[in-house]
């Protein structure tokens, strides 16, 4: 019977930012990175749970039928579907600090169609030392993430940004901590949300054509939220399981290969993390280890609020046109009970390489007034004399 490997005692926990983490981590630039891949293809069902994860039903991702009368012949993926093949989460190095996403910038070339497989590399391109105005001395990791198809067609680039933080009361110069709070609703202001919802209306197979659209306007308002459990396991489900979360077989399995074999696991991730028995990222699930990453409550997803980005872009702009680029850096966080209400508004139009683009504004705000995210687009739009 082969002996079972013994757990390593090798592993360094750091309590703070170290000036030799910061230097094992920029020796990683520009090596290609091993990284966990969750979908390896489009298909019918992996784009409409991850439109459902976000709480989008437009049927250009989700209806057949309605994909097949259109421009493309079927049913495409949401631009930011890559996300749910590896979410762009550059973050190796400095064990023990705690990782927030800080926002990103996707550069699409075209819709990814059902049937296609993707294949994704990730490389680190920089780390930089930063001050936050609530969390103190932090380091900035921006990460690339190219997703191309087998036959080596970009699809799809991501340069995503993560914070690195020291976690409560380990290092008395950085560090969150939010004070904890809470939001509930009353039964009639929960009506009023929920009649805006049923309200608002996506642009959908009605081309919105360049000419028509005018620097200055603004985009329909768009609330979502209040922000619960179901609406979170409905985003993990469609969007990151398996990649980062494991059940608990496989948690088990896992842990042990990071102690035992940290060569073989994915190093976008420190292994000294992913050997933890409570995950980093469970203080999206759990209000305790929220607390004592220095989180006001049990808070959402950073990617997933870039996912309602887009969403408002891609009910804007109708089925015609397309996303070519979508930048975003993500602010406060929300917890569960909060609402975000989106607004946005075109900032230029132009004609570029034979494309007529126009330049968004994006922003969304928490029912406080405080800032949850914001970020602008690149749309490129239809011509009526085309």
């Amino acid at each position: 019977m082969a002996e079972t490997p013994q757990a390593s005692t090798n592993f360094r926990y750091s309590t703070g930012i170290r000036d030799e983490d910061i230097a094992e981590v920029r020796a990683m630039i520009g090596q290609p990175l091993r990284i966990p891949q969750w979908n390896l293809e489009a298909s019918i069902d992996t784009i409409r749970h991850y439109a459902f994860g976000l709480g989008d039903d437009n049927p250009l991702w989700c209806d057949e039928d309605y994909g097949s009368r259109t421009q493309y012949g079927s049913v495409v993926a949401p631009p930011t579907f890559p996300y749910s093949i590896f979410p762009a989460g550059i973050g190796p190095g400095f064990p023990g600090l705690q990782v927030f996403q800080a926002g990103g910038r996707w550069e699409l070339k075209r819709y990814i169609r059902p049937g296609e497989r993707i294949v994704p590399s990730a490389t680190l391109v920089d780390v930089k030392e930063v001050e936050g105005r609530r969390a103190g001395r932090m380091i900035l990791l921006i990460g690339e993430t190219i997703y191309r198809t087998r036959a080596g067609e970009e699809v799809a680039r991501n340069l995503s940004r993560q914070f690195r933080v020291a976690r409560k009361g380990t290092d008395t110069r950085s560090g969150l901590n939010y004070a904890p709070r809470s939001q509930a609703w009353t039964d009639d202001e929960l009506d009023c949300m929920e009649d805006e919802i049923i309200a608002y209306r996506r642009r959908g197979e009605v081309p919105r054509y360049w000419e028509d659209t005018q620097v200055d306007e603004v985009l329909p308002r768009r609330i979502k939220g209040p922000l619960d459990m179901q609406t979170l396991i409905a985003y993990y489900a469609g969007n990151l399981a398996g990649g980062f979360y494991r059940s608990t077989d496989m948690q088990v399995r896992h842990r042990r290969l990071a102690l035992t074999r940290p060569d073989l696991v994915p190093n976008c991730r420190p292994p000294e993390a992913q050997a933890e028995r409570v995950a980093y990222g469970q203080g999206h699930f759990d209000g305790k280890v929220a607390a004592e990453v220095g989180m006001p409550g049990v808070y959402d997803n950073g990617w997933m609020r870039v996912g309602w980005v887009q969403q408002v872009v891609t009910d804007w702009m109708g089925d015609e046109a397309f996303l070519e680029v979508l930048d975003t850096t993500t602010h406060l966080p929300n917890i569960v009970g909060d609402i975000v209400r989106f607004t946005g508004r075109v900032t230029a139009k132009r004609e570029e390489g034979g494309r007529s683009l126009v330049d968004l504004e994006l922003r969304g705000e928490r029912q406080d007034g405080e800032l949850s995210i914001k970020g602008t687009a690149i749309i490129r739009l239809p011509r009526k004399s085309h």
